[in-house]
Parts: structure tokens; sequence; C-alpha cells
């Protein structure tokens, strides 16, 4: 039973006629005697019917008008609004004098039916029904485009919207000048997912990554530029404004040393690098940041000399050199001595002293680490007594140790071994 038929039984089974004798009688009087009771029952309820059709006629005309109203509103205009692409994203931009602000360039072909039901409704039901119809398409075409401000369309893809006038091109880098040793960075303001970055570096290098860092071969000036295409088509998006940086020399660091013999030996270091200052390390440790030096090296060992050298610019450069020293140096000190009063050999001193003629404090060790003899005059060097209470040391080894003070106030330390013989 569809919803006609029982609107029609609702409608007979509801009705119910109010009985007047004299209306009957009349009623009799004009269709006459060969009329029979239930024929006249038949003649009202065919009446109740008619009326019934033409409510039911008029209820659905209306509301399918109003159906078809709703719907091609919503339809034009959507359609005046949108055009298919059905392989790529579409992206408008807006016109400058805005006489295109309400076209686009393709359109979906994209048929939108709604079907009407048959059944019968009340006006306002039937409203909210097509309202709720309209709603689902434009939502359906919605979530295939964008609607910027009403004028500007862009097709979706994956979810994410591909906008000439959000997508960013612009340039950051982490310094527009830096020296050729070193990196650059450079990255896009905000980034997007749906875009292929392309760098052009400006060297004849071109990289298609989001984030780069690069390091010039050459100074001078490079322009570099962002490229940003669509990542499903590979057409371009937007091109950047170029971003000039400079790259700047770097001094050549080199040095020579040479070893000069004598009583306190000791290397030359020399910077051959010009219009640099420089700064010296040995090990490490820094020795000096005149632009030449000399220097003792006392301990047999291998020694890293360093030199960092930086230019006018700023930028720097370094440099490292090994030294092997074979023996150590202990200020020409005698392996022993014969403190036995036959004026050969009876005195302790380290031979560089004298003719240095530097500050210093000498100590002699026994064994035991404790201190029994100390001088600071090259005249009273070690007779081989203990000077505290004059007794001779026994025949063995002692350790030295002298402490120098140098012309700059620098204090040096050697140490060595002597061994008394009677």
């Amino acid at each position: 039973m569809d919803k006609f038929d029982k609107k029609i039984k609702e409608a007979l089974a509801n009705y119910e006629a109010t009985y007047n004798a004299s209306h009957w009688s009349g009623l009799e009087k004009k269709l006459g005697k060969s009329k029979s009771p239930l024929y006249r029952r038949l003649a009202g309820v065919a009446a109740i019917v008619v009326i019934a059709a033409g409510v039911y006629y008029f209820s659905s005309h209306n509301q399918s008008d109003d159906n078809t109203i709703v719907v091609n509103q919503v339809k034009t205009n959507f359609n005046n609004k949108i055009e298919k692409d059905n392989n790529s994203t579409v992206i408008v931009e807006e016109s400058t004098n805005n006489k295109n602000k309400n076209q686009i360039d393709k359109l979906p072909n994209t048929s939108t039916q709604i079907a009407t039901s048959n059944v019968t409704r009340n006006n306002a039901d039937d409203k909210d029904l097509a309202n709720q119809k309209a709603d689902e398409i434009v939502n359906q075409k919605k979530s295939d485009y964008s609607i910027d401000n009403g004028s500007e369309i862009t097709k979706n893809n994956n979810s994410q919207i591909i906008n000439s006038k959000i997508v960013q091109s612009q340039i950051l880098v982490n310094d527009y000048s830096k020296c050729l040793n070193e990196v650059f960075e450079f990255r896009p303001s905000i980034p997007n997912q749906n875009v292929i970055y392309e760098w052009s570096l400006g060297d004849g290098t071109i990289i298609a990554s989001e984030n780069v860092n690069h390091q010039y071969k050459k100074a001078g000036s490079y322009e570099v530029s962002l490229t940003l295409k669509d990542r499903k088509t590979d057409e371009i998006i937007k091109v950047s404004d170029p971003v000039e940086i400079t790259v700047l020399n770097v001094p050549l660091a080199d040095f020579t040393f040479e070893f000069i013999e004598g009583v306190m030996p000791y290397y030359q270091f020399i910077n051959t690098s010009e219009n640099t200052s420089s700064k010296w390390e040995i090990n490490s440790r820094l020795i000096s940041e005149s632009r030449n030096f000399e220097y003792t090296l006392k301990v047999k060992g291998n020694y890293w000399v360093t030199l960092t050298t930086t230019n006018n610019e700023g930028c720097s450069a370094t440099t490292t050199k090994m030294i092997s020293v074979n023996k150590d140096y202990t200020l020409l000190a005698p392996k022993a001595f014969s403190p036995n009063g036959d004026d050969l050999n009876d005195y302790f001193i380290p031979k560089a002293l004298p003719v240095l003629n530097l500050p210093f404090t000498m100590l002699i060790y026994n064994r035991q680490g404790n201190i029994i003899f100390e001088t600071k005059d090259i005249n009273k060097p070690w007779d081989g007594t203990n000077f505290k209470d004059g007794v001779p040391a026994s025949e063995g080894v002692y350790i030295w140790v002298v402490q120098l003070v140098k012309e700059n106030g620098e204090i040096e330390n050697y140490q060595g071994y002597v061994t008394i013989t009677r």
C-alpha cells in the first residue's frame, strides 16, 4: 500500500457524517424513489474521495515546484563557480581588474540529480528535505574544491589544498655572507608537503629537496632561487625572487720551522701566509699569537704544531705539521759527578744555566723524595752533601729539578737524574 492509498484509507476511516433526518428526506426527493440507500452512501463516499484527491494534488504540485526551485538555484550558483579537472590540480589566480572574479577555467562535468519521492508530506517537511538534499550536493562538491571568498576556486587532492596565493616561495638562509669553507643552509619560509621544491643554487647545482645544505667551491656572488611544482602534475606553481649570497675567500695557511742547535736548542716557526693574523698551538695547547715564534721542545716525542690564520674578511684556515724530538733536553746537565775533593768533577750543575744567565731554582731529591739540596745561585752548585746537616750523600742516583724563568716571564721546568760516585 503506497502513501496515497494510506491517506485515502485514513480519510475514510476517520470520516463520520452526522445524521439529520430532514436532510436525508430532501436528498431522497431529489434523487427519486429509484435511488437506494446504498447508492446514496456510495455517492457521498465518492465526493469525499474527490476532495481528498484534490488536496493531495495541489499539495504535491506546490512542493515539487519548491524542490525544483531550491535545487536549480543551488546547481546554478555552484556550476557558475567550478569547472572539472579530472587529471590535475587547478589553481586560479584572482584577476587584477576583478572582471573575471566569478569565472573559472573548468567546470566539473558531474550531473546533479535529486530523486523526488512519491510520498505525501506537508509543505514544511518537504522543504526541509529539499534543502537537506541541496546541502548534500554542495558539500559533496566542496569536498573536491576550495572556494576563496567567492572568487577563487582551487581543486583539492587527498584533502589538501594547493593555492598559489597560500603557497609560500620565500627563501630563508642562515647567512647571506659566508667563508668558502662554510656551509649555507637554505629553507622555504613555510613548508608544504604537497609541492616539490627545486633549488637553483647559482653555481650550476640544482637540488630537489625541501631543505638544502650547500658548500660552494669558489668565492664570489651567487643568485639562489626556489621553484615550487605540483607534486602530481609537475607543473610550476611559483618561482621565488632570487636571493643573492656572497662566498668570501679564505687565506692560505702555511708555515715553516727550523731547529737551532745551541746551549738551549729551539725550533723557529715562521708564518708564510699573507695578510693574516696567527694563532699557534702545540699539542692543542696555545703557545703564541705572534706571527713568528721560537720554542724549545724539551722532552722526547712527537709534537703536533697547528697554525690558524685569519684574513681581513674574518675567514680562517688551519694547517698542522708534526715534529719529532729524538731525545730529552736537560739543560746540558752531566749524568754523574764524583764529589771526593780531587778537584775533578766535584760539583753538579746543568751547563746551560751559566750560559743562559736566567733566574732559576735547582732542587735535589733523594730516593725517598726528600729535598737534600737547593740553590738559586749559579756560583753555588751541589757539592754532594745534605744542605741540612752537611753530611755527604751516599753513592747512588738522585733527581734534580730546575725551574727556569725566561725573559718574557714564562716559567719552564726541567728535570733529570744524576749519579754520585766516590
